[in-house]
């Protein structure tokens, strides 16, 4: 049987656990707003013959993980246009590479 004693430390225990959560919740917000408000920016700085790494994620066949891809053109509308493997003009969306 619990005591009052054990009831109130168990309490204590999870309000302390909830807390810890929240914080950390906000650091792992904050760090992936600074990171995806960085790569915007790296993103905006990409110019027509740019090189940019394909990190995966995709399902296609014609694209190579860690093989470097040239831009045919600026970024535009969050995406990027790169030649794959087959020699077709693709439009990704930039979270599937590294620049």
């Amino acid at each position: 049987m619990i005591n009052r004693h054990q009831y109130e430390q168990a309490i204590k225990q999870i309000k302390e656990a909830e807390e810890q959560i929240r914080l950390t919740k906000e650091i792992i917000d904050l760090y992936e707003t600074q990171e995806n408000n960085a790569k915007a920016e790296r993103l905006l700085k990409l110019k027509k013959n740019d090189y940019i790494e394909y990190i995966g994620g995709t399902n296609s066949k014609y694209l190579t993980v860690g093989k470097k891809y040239r831009l045919t053109s600026e970024s535009f509308n969050e995406r990027v246009a790169i030649i794959n493997d087959a020699g077709k003009r693709v439009v990704l969306r930039p979270h599937f590479f590294n620049f």
